[in-house]
């Protein structure tokens, strides 16, 4: 997936950004195991600044929301 289309889908993500955070929270918790509130703050930041992140990073995080809302 291309760097555009990405930030198009994470764009789309911020109009709904409190569902998109609660999903990534809920995944990280489940699947990973990481406490809510340490995620928290990164998942802010990611929503606001994608740029920070790699394409891949990007993608995993995408297909983890769209994991969510099947």
């Amino acid at each position: 997936m291309e760097y555009n289309m990405i930030k198009k889908e994470l764009a789309k993500l911020n109009t709904n950004r409190q569902n998109a955070r609660n999903k990534l929270i809920r995944f990280w918790v489940m699947e990973k195991g990481i406490a809510p509130e340490e995620i928290s703050d990164r998942i802010e930041t990611l929503l606001e600044r994608p740029e920070n992140y790699s394409i891949d990073q990007l993608e995993e995080i995408l297909q983890i929301i769209g994991k969510e809302e099947e």
